[in-house]
């Protein structure tokens, strides 16, 4: 598993310029802002082998939507951090893009165990 990680971190890596080509650009699609996610994630299982795993997703229609750069990484990054690495147990990472009634929204979720180490 960490192996295919690995290729797939690195050949994100060698295609983006993340966090700083993304703090000059007004404005990115969310699959852009998806990708910086996903290899952001990558590299936090790497580091929590066998005690994360994650799913990102996107209603269709929604991969073109605009958003500010580096809108949900900091929320992820937060979630990761303060929720399932305390963990002992680690957790299930679920990042959805969706159109809830009267406009675009994300979930982020992490199991209840993660918040309840975090909260105690």
């Amino acid at each position: 598993m960490g192996s295919s990680v690995t290729v797939r971190f690195l050949q994100r890596a060698g295609r983006r310029e993340f966090a700083l080509s993304a703090a000059y650009i007004a404005a990115m699609a969310l699959d852009g802002e998806l990708a910086t996610v996903r290899t952001y994630l990558d590299v936090q299982t790497l580091r929590m082998t066998g005690r994360m795993t994650y799913q990102v997703s996107a209603e269709p229609g929604l991969e073109r939507v605009s958003m500010p750069p580096l809108l949900v990484q900091p929320l992820v990054e937060n979630a990761v951090r303060h929720g399932i690495e305390p963990s002992a147990g680690g957790g299930r990472f679920t990042v959805r893009a969706e159109t809830p009634e009267g406009g675009v929204g994300a979930e982020l979720w992490i199991p209840a165990a993660a918040r309840e180490a975090v909260a105690g």
